[in-house]
């Protein structure tokens, strides 16, 4: 997938789900499945680390953005390739 689409795709998600953090990987297999689980808090199923990065296309997550409020933000190669809407926070009137 390339990165125009993920955004297009990322984007439809995060209009639906806006407070889900989504992670995008190229390929399914067992090891997706145990990263799957630790993720959602088994934190005894043993994953491939390199598994995650060799397959990792990108991830919608909350980031800091001092002195504003967090922002929602997509990141593929561990560079922010999108930039989405900010969470509610004290520092909002």
């Amino acid at each position: 997938m390339d990165q125009k689409c993920l955004v297009t795709v990322v984007t439809a998600l995060h209009k639906n789900r806006p407070d889900d953090r989504l992670e995008f990987f190229n390929a399914q297999d067992k090891e997706l499945d145990k990263y799957i689980a630790y993720a959602k808090g088994n934190l005894h199923v043993d994953f491939s680390v390199k598994w995650v990065e060799k397959h990792d296309v990108g991830v919608l997550h909350v980031e800091a953005d001092p002195p504003h409020c967090p922002i929602w933000v997509l990141k593929a190669n561990s560079e922010v390739v999108a930039k989405f809407d900010r969470v509610k926070c004290p520092f909002d009137r």
